[in-house]
């Protein structure tokens, strides 16, 4: 049960981030709150009920102490994106918003890691295979975009003479729809493949209620 709660708080918490990063919802309170808070915090509540859930297996432990770590770094990288709105050419921002969608990879690839590991232990072989899928394109579909705008970039900032920083916030200000889409694909897979372990996990405490009946 606290495994399926826990997929339950992250399935819900990463459209939360992603509306709340992207200023399609917003949350009014009395006080300063990061615009990432909320989502990401939820996130972290789903991570702590998966680990009060014990040694599901032996990477699992592992698996979601990796996963707290990520989310540390989202929490120290998240700042990066609003101030490199306002410095758009600094480098130093720059390299903190890459690492931040770096970080944000690395967290949707442990995501699917944990729903894999789900579906081994309750023997769903098309969860398996559908988390193992996702985790290994995640990284190329996320990052593919960035080296795109890494090489477009350098080869204007070769033939205009211009700086690399400033042709790679350009290219960044007016990124193309499609690299957009091929950036947040991996959430709804991700999102997907949670919502089938938690139905996994509660598949399996409804049977061992059936047998102790």
């Amino acid at each position: 049960m606290r495994t399926a709660r826990g997929l339950l708080c992250i399935f819900w918490g990463l459209p939360l981030s992603l509306l709340l990063f992207s200023q399609a919802l917003t949350i009014r309170t009395s006080f300063v709150l990061p615009a990432y808070l909320p989502g990401v915090m939820l996130i972290c509540i789903g991570v702590i009920w998966l680990w009060s859930a014990g040694r599901m297996s032996p990477s699992w432990r592992p698996l979601v102490r990796q996963t707290i770590m990520i989310l540390c770094l989202i929490i120290y990288f998240a700042p990066f994106v609003s101030w490199w709105e306002m410095l758009p050419a600094t480098a130093y921002l720059l390299s903190n918003l890459w690492l931040f969608f770096l970080t944000v990879a690395g967290l949707l690839h442990l995501l699917n890691r944990l729903a894999g590991d789900v579906a081994e232990q309750t023997d769903c072989q098309s969860l398996a295979l559908e988390a193992r899928f996702c985790r290994r394109t995640v990284f190329l579909l996320m990052m593919l975009p960035l080296v795109l705008i890494y090489l477009r970039a350098a080869a204007g900032a070769l033939i205009h003479g211009g700086s690399l920083y400033s042709e790679i916030a350009q290219n960044l200000i007016a990124l193309p729809s499609w690299t957009l889409l091929l950036f947040l694909f991996p959430f709804p897979m991700t999102m997907a493949n949670l919502w089938r372990a938690r139905n996994q996990c509660l598949g399996m405490l409804d049977i061992s209620r059936r047998k102790a009946e």
